[in-house]
């Protein structure tokens, strides 16, 4: 930038003023210059930042324990297993309900999914067992399974080991 001068008889002398004024350089990885601050941005005593992740903005993330972060910026959850924490998908037999609320369906004649043990649904000395099929109709009629009725019957004596 120049700047004009008034010299003796009324002449103007134009002088370079060096730091005053002129273009900016744009700044880049390698040469310092001016920057134009975008959203997300903020500036404060003549220090950039960028504020913390919000719900309505965005911003800085801090990755935790359980989080894996790439080199493109693209954060991955792993798939949970029995020894580590993660992301589940709901199998046929489970529904999430709406606050997220793991639940188990009901069993049905078609369907698998949770039973609920009570007590015995019928008099099992009324119903004759004469193959499989009414042995095991007879077991559920008692509320117990077979291994259960097994062991009960050994720790009796009535059944060897």
């Amino acid at each position: 930038m120049t700047e004009r001068v008034y010299g003796l008889s009324g002449k103007t002398v134009e002088v370079a003023v060096p730091g005053s004024g002129g273009d900016l350089p744009e700044a880049t990885n390698s040469v310092l210059g001016g920057v134009k601050v975008g959203d997300n941005i903020e500036v404060e005593g003549g220090t950039i930042s960028v504020p913390f992740a919000q719900p309505s903005r965005y911003g800085v993330v801090k990755i935790g324990s359980r989080l894996v972060g790439g080199g493109d910026g693209v954060i991955n959850v792993p798939v949970a297993t029995r020894a580590t924490a993660g992301v589940m998908k709901a199998g046929d037999t489970l529904s999430f309900s709406p606050d997220g609320t793991i639940e188990v369906n009901s069993a049905t004649t078609f369907s698998p999914g949770i039973v609920m043990k009570s007590s015995p649904v019928a008099d099992v000395e009324t119903i004759p067992v004469t193959d499989i099929a009414s042995a095991q109709l007879a077991i559920a009629a008692m509320g117990t399974t077979l291994s259960e009725l097994m062991q009960a019957l050994r720790n009796a004596g009535i059944l060897e080991k």
